[in-house]
């Protein structure tokens, strides 16, 4: 799988994710999960840059 298709498929997982808690109502933990998730996807773009 190359890094890009890894990168998509992260974003797309995190898309359902947030929107499956927005329908629920949860928005507070959806802006935290958001930000930790955009911190840990730095953290892999700095591994591999």
């Amino acid at each position: 799988m190359s890094f890009n298709k890894f990168i998509y498929w992260l974003l797309y997982l995190q898309y359902s994710v947030l929107l499956a808690r927005f329908l629920r109502g949860q928005l507070q933990p959806v802006v935290f999960s958001l930000s930790w998730s955009l911190k840990s996807l730095a953290k892999i773009l700095c591994i591999y840059m």
